[in-house]
């Protein structure tokens, strides 16, 4: 049921046309102003779909299919942010290979040198006979002086605690 009437603004001789939809409750001026759609402004929505569910504004991650909820005026984008980051689909993300090559420029026997890859076991093992062969005490891999020294030398190993190389002795 429609209703059609006329209402004048304040200060104005000329009337505008109105139209209430009792269904809706919603009313149309011809005088109103159609906002263009805005582009969302964070990047984040490159990689998701936005859909609704009962009226509830979700998104859905193009990598894993991941829902999450995602009215950006109310919750923000940075859940969304912190899904791609850990997403193990993001192309981004997936890791090709943990280990990182390096090159020795030690002299070998025809003085070329040598590539590696670097291997968390053998230089945790390697620890592990510094610490027995020299009686080190188990706490010595928590001295402030021997994680600087490590993260100079080798920033790809994580120091093992005390208690994992109790452990592993």
């Amino acid at each position: 049921m429609e209703d059609t009437s006329k209402v004048s603004d304040v200060g104005s001789s000329e009337s505008l046309p109105i139209t209430v939809d009792s269904n809706t409750n919603t009313i149309d001026t011809q005088d109103s102003k159609k906002r263009k759609a805005m582009q969302p402004r964070s990047d984040v929505w490159n990689h998701f779909d936005k859909f609704e569910v009962n009226g509830v504004g979700k998104a859905r991650c193009r990598y894993c299919k991941q829902a999450y909820v995602a009215n950006s005026s109310k919750n923000g984008t940075t859940g969304l942010k912190n899904h791609l980051l850990r997403c193990k689909e993001y192309p981004l993300n997936i890791a090709k290979d943990n280990s990182q090559t390096k090159i020795n420029f030690q002299s070998c026997q025809n003085d070329e040198g040598s590539i590696w890859k670097f291997d968390q076991k053998v230089v945790r093992r390697a620890l592990i006979e510094m610490i027995v062969i020299d009686e080190l005490p188990f706490s010595f891999v928590e001295n402030e002086g021997f994680m600087k020294f490590m993260r100079k030398t080798q920033p790809l190993f994580r120091l093992p605690s005390r208690r994992t190389i109790t452990r592993n002795c």
